[in-house]
Parts: structure tokens; C-alpha cells; sequence
């Protein structure tokens, strides 16, 4: 048996508020594009469990990093 869970929408908003976060932002930390974010928060489409989780990390001050950073950190460079 399988467990289908997912976050409330309004949880994700709140969450991504209260970090001070815009949909670009979150959407680049979270490697989604704008319009998945937009759907998110719209509830037509359902957010993954795996978003609490960043959520979690963002709050405890880990920064995020983003897909340029690792892009860039795999090619040998140095983002600063």
C-alpha cells in the first residue's frame, strides 16, 4: 500500500510569505518552474511532500543554492 501525501496550498503560501520568498525565488530553489509554483498555489495541481523538507532547511538558515550554483560548481568554477 502506497500513501499519497501532499502539502495544503495555503500552508505553501504562508510558508514561502513568511520566509519573505517571492514565486521566482521559491521556484529556482526548489528547481521548478514559475508556473508549476503558480499552479501550486492556485491548487491545481498538487504540491509534493519533498517541499517541507526545503522549507525546514530554509527556516534552520541553510541557504540554498540553487541549480546555477551547482551547474557552475560541476564545472570546476567558483560563483563569487
Amino acid at each position: 500500500m502506497s500513501i499519497k501525501a501532499h502539502l495544503d496550498r495555503d500552508f505553501f503560501v504562508s510558508e514561502r510569505k513568511r520566509l519573505l520568498l517571492t514565486q521566482p525565488q521559491i521556484a529556482a530553489i526548489l528547481f521548478q518552474s514559475l508556473d508549476t509554483i503558480k499552479k501550486w498555489e492556485g491548487g491545481s495541481r498538487r504540491i509534493p511532500p519533498f517541499v517541507v523538507y526545503a522549507f525546514a532547511a530554509l527556516d534552520a538558515g541553510i541557504e540554498p543554492h540553487g541549480r546555477d550554483r551547482i551547474l557552475h560548481t560541476e564545472t570546476g568554477g567558483d560563483t563569487q
